[in-house]
């Protein structure tokens, strides 16, 4: 007997891909218009990192890899929160403000998703 796809996942065919591409060039394409500029962060984090300031709800999202140490990111805020201060501090040769898009799949526990949205540290 063949195995369904594990839980949380899908496939996803040539037409509905053709469709999401579509979309997904679109919506880089205004971003872009407004300055944003691409930018990807691991899918993995450190789960002390993931689990910072987060509530009993948001852990139990948190898919957990390798014992204790990784967790797969549940959306795109725990990235950016680590990437943005890390790299926007002033300086003569770079911006005051990071102004980054990504178009991701996130992972919760339970639940398939993806995060396609502006993101903007002043």
């Amino acid at each position: 007997m063949m195995k369904l796809t594990p839980k949380g996942m899908r496939d996803i065919d040539a037409e509905q891909m053709l469709v999401r591409e579509r979309a997904i060039d679109s919506i880089r394409a205004i971003f872009r218009k407004y300055g944003y500029r691409p930018l990807e962060t691991p899918a993995m984090e450190y789960l002390d990192t993931l689990r910072a300031k987060a509530g009993e709800e948001v852990d139990k999202q948190i898919f957990v890899i390798e014992g204790d140490e990784y967790g797969l990111r549940f959306d795109l805020t725990v990235p950016l929160a680590r990437y943005g201060p890390t790299r926007s501090a002033p300086s003569p040769t770079r911006d005051m403000q990071l102004k980054g898009y990504g178009a991701r799949k996130s992972r919760k526990e339970g639940a398939s998703g993806s995060s396609s949205r502006p993101m903007s540290i002043s």
